[in-house]
């Protein structure tokens, strides 16, 4: 007869283990922060460079209506009358949430909008400062 005890060889088995350690938890937490920090900084520029262009073409297409309104209205381009964005809100296609009386707004800021300048002399953003040539405020 065998004598068996109490625990047999199935009992002596490993037990497999069914979730993480704190530690390796740790360390993916960790890779995922290094990960963000390298790729965040490029993300920010990308978008900054992304608002500046936007707002270089507003202001590119500003001017082009300002011409257009010159022109249909026999307004000498050497004149410095004020242009409004009633003006010239018909020569620009603009989204349904610009400003009926301020215009559209830059896309760095919700609440700056542009300076129209009188006509003959470019458009202006207050969130963009140019230094010399308006059109070309940064090097994109």
């Amino acid at each position: 007869m065998q004598h068996r005890t109490a625990f047999s060889r199935k009992d002596i088995r490993p037990r497999r283990h069914t979730g993480f350690t704190l530690v390796e938890i740790m360390i993916v937490v960790l890779i995922i922060g290094v990960l963000l920090n390298i790729a965040l900084p490029s993300f920010v520029a990308a978008r900054d460079k992304s608002q500046a262009r936007s707002c270089v073409k507003n202001m590119n297409n500003f001017l082009v209506a300002k011409e257009q309104y010159a022109m249909d209205n026999k307004v000498p381009a050497s004149s410095a009358i004020a242009v409004t964005w009633g003006n010239i809100s018909p020569y620009v296609r603009s989204s349904p949430s610009t400003d009926p009386a301020l215009g559209p707004h830059c896309p760095s800021s919700a609440t700056l909008y542009y300076n129209f300048n009188p006509i003959g002399t470019v458009p202006s953003c207050q969130y963009y400062q140019p230094a010399g040539n308006p059109l070309a405020i940064h090097q994109l």
